[in-house]
């Protein structure tokens, strides 16, 4: 699959999307947003069902099958278009 976007406009978090071509393929992009997970030190919870969610003070609790996250943000990433 390829981006319609150029590689300028995926970057995030000031991390710099590397060139390899003018329109980055998906194994480009998965690449590069796991190395600025790593970067940042991101606690990525990847298919953890989650069971509630609930702001408590400045945080959030979440609620999950494994148990409760304290968090300052919740990304809820349920995919793209019609794709879970």
């Amino acid at each position: 699959m390829e981006f319609f976007s150029t590689p300028e406009l995926l970057e995030i978090g000031g991390h710099p999307f590397p060139m390899a071509s003018y329109k980055p393929h998906r194994e480009d992009a998965l690449d590069y947003y796991q190395r600025v997970a790593v970067a940042e030190k991101l606690d990525l919870r990847l298919y953890e069902r989650v069971t509630g969610l609930r702001g408590q003070a400045d945080d959030f609790v979440v609620e999950t099958t494994k148990g409760a996250i304290a968090a300052r943000a919740v990304v809820v990433a349920t995919g793209f278009f019609d794709v879970p």
